[in-house]
């Protein structure tokens, strides 16, 4: 099912992106966020690189992006850039002549939240609210990726669970963690986040069945999930409803 979706709805999207980053790393070591000519940067004191991102969607972006590397530099953390469609076209050899490298082109994806998901019944998923699952969901998104645990848990607010705009799950099977998927809710859209499956469990329906519970949660108020995704992922989203909106060029900076 295609989506209709003018300008300043993806535009609303872009900035919804910004805001639920904000909300996954307030309160984190060494946290930053700032919101500036329609773009984000989000800094933490940790090297994921994941974290430390700016969204560059704007009129005039060159000088904001300039900024933005510049802080990487300065800090000599990793970071991400994202360009959106709206300025990837003049903005990629900008981010390129100041020495970030060009990983290719992420997939901006949506779907209508009133969409029902059927669950998987045999699979326990729950909702959770504990610094315990908190932690069990950084060690998968560790396992599925390769990021450093302990810097991983640097770019998690003391406070994320306390939000009630930020919704946890966490798949087990026979008791053990294996697959997690976060979701942040910012006004009518809501943001799909830090989906891993344990590499030892993936391709056996643990992933879609956490992503189908998060779905289906507590959809009150929201009209329009999203979510960047790899492309390896794509797949799977599309199968849940997911349908591309528009891309983000991604360069990143190592120090």
């Amino acid at each position: 099912m295609e989506i209709p979706l003018d300008s300043l709805c993806i535009k609303n999207l872009w900035q919804s992106l910004g805001h639920e980053v904000d909300q996954i790393s307030q309160d984190a070591t060494g946290y930053l966020a700032a919101f500036v000519s329609d773009g984000w940067i989000v800094l933490t004191g940790a090297q994921v690189a994941d974290l430390n991102m700016a969204l560059v969607h704007g009129i005039s972006p060159q000088a904001w992006l300039e900024d933005s590397v510049n802080s990487f530099k300065t800090r000599k953390i990793p970071g991400v850039v994202f360009l959106t469609d709206s300025v990837s076209s003049f903005m990629s050899q900008a981010a390129s002549d100041l020495g970030l490298e060009n990983q290719g082109v992420m997939p901006h994806l949506a779907r209508r939240s009133d969409l029902n998901t059927p669950e998987v019944a045999t699979v326990d998923v729950s909702n959770y609210k504990d610094e315990t699952s908190l932690r069990q969901a950084a060690q998968l998104q560790s396992n599925a990726f390769g990021y450093d645990l302990s810097e991983l848990n640097m770019t998690l607010g003391g406070k994320v669970l306390d939000n009630p705009a930020v919704q946890l799950f966490v798949g087990r099977d026979c008791g053990r963690p294996v697959s997690t998927v976060m979701t942040i809710a910012d006004g009518r859209t809501r943001g799909v986040w830090n989906m891993a499956t344990d590499p030892g469990y993936q391709g056996k329906g643990f992933g879609s069945a956490v992503l189908a519970r998060a779905l289906n949660y507590s959809r009150q108020g929201c009209n329009l999930d999203h979510l960047l995704a790899t492309q390896r992922a794509e797949s799977l989203y599309r199968r849940f409803g997911f349908r591309p909106i528009g891309t983000a060029s991604t360069f990143t900076w190592q120090p």
